[in-house]
């Protein structure tokens, strides 16, 4: 089975107390994906800029691989 992988950008929109994140895509801030696995060694945190793997371009299959420098305001 061959399986795609897209990227994507996104802003953490809250942590959860299991260690996942509530993610947003801008400029759309009201559409919350909820639940995302933080596959990053960084501790997150609300306004984080971050990037997104899809599989298969699925955002219901998807966790977040790293983390960027700069946050969006």
């Amino acid at each position: 089975m061959k399986y795609s992988v897209i990227i994507d950008s996104a802003v953490v929109s809250s942590i959860n107390e299991d260690g996942t994140v509530n993610i947003y895509f801008p400029p759309d801030n009201n559409n919350i994906f909820t639940k995302i696995s933080n596959q990053t060694p960084f501790i997150l945190q609300a306004g984080d800029s971050v990037e997104i793997l899809l599989k298969n371009g699925s955002y219901s299959n998807c966790w977040i691989v790293a983390k960027h420098g700069a946050t969006f305001k």
